[in-house]
């Protein structure tokens, strides 16, 4: 008996969600497109007259003739008027739906525009520390899974739902009039059908929700057979197989439940069409009844018919409609969520615009930093600190390099000078000014960062390269010149098309760079982008030894006014820069020149004497 209160508060409850995010989603649109929106009501409404009009014509002219017949009076004025009234109930409703349908395929393609560029533009101005937390990705990827069709769903049925309230309350009016018993009678009868949907629609968002984490992990495995790199270690290391069983596993696991859902769905509208179709069917015989009692005529009768035919079909598809939204509720309840994500980092109200040319000195005060909500550590402990009360300073125009065994937390001091994340203890100064009251646009201007895992595009080589600044016009003689100095050049010319070339096989006359290749042009775009600021995470790790070199004495030559942050194991490239600070432990070790350091004969001297040895 429990269940019954619970599926009614749950009902309650989905309505309450439903209609706070159908009515944000209406402003939204009307908003966006007042007069189609305003348009798509107006003649959803005259549609809704549709069946009462054709079927009250024909009704009227039914009667007429049946009297005209009985009576002998022939065409008579007023017969002569339902006539013409027939002949255009019957191609009005034609131009109608041809106005509704050109309304809903401009909301169709207008709303998908809309909320793909807004859940785009989101996705971009989100605090990147946002998609290292797993609940944000769950989110990310319910959006990414579900898209934004949802959406399109609800407001499509909002209008629908206009059509159905109309036709309901007019067939509700006029069976009024013949028996207000007939009216229950029917309303009880459609009631299974909205039980129905609103409990497979439970079942539905049930497991594609509660099962986050197992989608996620779906989709990461599913990637290996996507990325041709992937794919081949799948195949050499003889994989696949155990890949495709994983897969496999989780797809049949979705499918069963699926499968159950549609079972029990099944059994459901059998059930509810049934019982529909007893009442409608006692109605019809009743109705019938008092024709031959002479209580009716056919015209009337068959208005009446058509009438609770009008009804049923109303409430149905309005009880259904419902009770969908309440499934399309969640999807879109996702994506309105997506859109509300607060920001992470701190924002000054009146923020600091840095000089865009000119290059800033960098001070660490005393900084460490814990990841925040980490699930590394055990329930109740307090948070590992990655970086531990780190002082330095980077002054203009420096060549700086970090050197450190991997997790000694390079990467985390380089998150923090981009502004990933802030800081727990301690404060960054950029030429004196706390980082965190620094407009971030006007510090990510001042940044060039190339990652380990950089990013590779699929476009003509000089926009993959003038890509590094594309807030500029396209200057050919600057991207050959970023080419040059990153030793791009010598593979760029032998293509066919050379700085025209297109990059990704996948599109026509598209060539597949190698990883080296990709890292050079990667670094083209980097020095291209002319940053006063530029942090470079193992930039040559793809690239042989004489490219390697070259490529810093370019560096070293081209950026004499802009500060250079290295982070490399490879100390032929560390030992170029003017100071180099040896991490461990999230601490600072050393920090030194190259000779200085050997001749204080710690950490980096015994790093370096040990790499050296590897190369007699």
């Amino acid at each position: 008996m429990r269940a019954i209160p619970t599926f009614i508060s749950k009902r309650l409850q989905g309505a309450k969600d439903s209609l706070r995010v159908n009515w944000r989603l209406t402003k939204m649109t009307f908003g966006y497109y007042p007069w189609v929106t305003s348009g798509t009501v107006l003649v959803s409404f005259l549609v809704a007259f549709i069946p009462f009009a054709q079927s009250g014509t024909s009704a009227l002219l039914i009667n007429s003739l049946v009297r005209a017949g009985t009576t002998g009076t022939g065409f008579t004025y007023a017969l002569t008027v339902l006539v013409i009234a027939y002949i255009i109930i019957g191609f009005v409703p034609d131009v109608l739906y041809s106005v509704q349908a050109y309304f809903e395929k401009h909301n169709y393609i207008r709303i998908v525009e809309k909320f793909q560029l807004l859940i785009l533009r989101k996705k971009a101005a989100i605090d990147i520390q946002a998609y290292e937390n797993p609940a944000f990705l769950d989110l990310a990827n319910k959006v990414n899974d579900n898209g934004v069709f949802s959406i399109v769903n609800l407001v499509t049925n909002q209008f629908a739902n206009i059509q159905n309230v109309v036709q309901v309350v007019v067939a509700f009016v006029i069976l009024v009039a013949v028996s207000p018993l007939l009216c229950v009678a029917i309303i009880i009868g459609v009631i299974p059908k909205f039980v129905t949907q609103a409990k497979y629609g439970d079942n539905v968002w049930g497991m594609w929700n509660a099962e986050a984490s197992v989608r996620r992990q779906y989709n990461d495995m599913h990637g290996h057979f996507e990325k041709t790199d992937w794919l081949i270690e799948l195949k050499l290391f003889q994989n696949v197989g155990y890949f495709f069983d994983r897969i496999q596993t989780i797809l049949e696991g979705f499918g069963a439940k699926q499968v159950k859902a549609e079972k029990a769905k099944l059994w459901w509208s059998l059930g509810s069409t049934l019982f529909l179709g007893i009442i409608v069917g006692g109605a019809t015989v009743w109705i019938i009844s008092r024709v031959v009692r002479g209580d009716m005529e056919i015209g009337t009768m068959l208005f009446v018919l058509a009438s609770i035919n009008s009804l049923q079909s109303a409430l149905s598809g309005f009880f259904m409609s419902i009770a969908r939204q309440q499934e399309w509720t969640r999807y879109a309840a996702n994506i309105l969520q997506l859109i509300d994500t607060k920001p992470i980092l701190y924002r000054s109200l009146t923020p600091i615009i840095l000089d865009p040319v000119k290059t800033p000195s960098i001070v660490f005060e005393n900084v460490s930093f814990a990841y925040p909500n980490s699930e590394r550590f055990a329930e109740g402990a307090s948070a590992r600190l990655i970086l531990k009360d780190i002082s330095l300073t980077i002054n203009a125009g420096e060549k700086f390099a970090l050197v450190g065994e991997n997790g000694a937390g390079k990467t985390t001091f380089v998150k923090l000078l981009c502004r990933i994340y802030d800081p727990t203890e301690g404060r960054i100064l950029i030429d004196d000014h706390d980082l965190r009251e620094i407009d971030l646009e006007s510090w990510n201007h001042m940044l060039g960062v190339l990652f380990q895992d950089y990013a590779t595009y699929h476009m003509p080589v000089k926009e993959a390269i003038a890509i590094g600044r594309s807030d500029a016009p396209l200057s050919m003689d600057e991207v050959i010149a970023s080419a040059q100095a990153s030793e791009s050049e010598s593979f760029i010319l032998q293509w066919k098309n050379t700085y025209d070339q297109m990059l990704g096989v996948e599109f026509e006359g598209g060539v597949d760079p190698s990883k080296g290749q990709n890292q050079r042009l990667a670094i083209a775009r980097l020095l291209h982008r002319k940053a006063g600021v530029m942090i470079l995470d193992e930039p040559t790790a793809s690239v042989d030894a004489e490219a390697e070199m070259k490529i810093f004495e370019r560096i070293e030559s081209s950026t004499t006014d802009q500060t250079v942050i290295l982070i490399s194991h490879k100390f032929s490239t560390v030992r170029r820069a003017d100071r180099i600070c040896v991490f461990k432990d999230g601490g600072v070790e050393e920090l030194g020149s190259h000779e200085e350091l050997l001749a204080k004969g710690g950490v980096y001297a015994a790093l370096f004497k040990m790499q050296a040895e590897d190369y007699k």
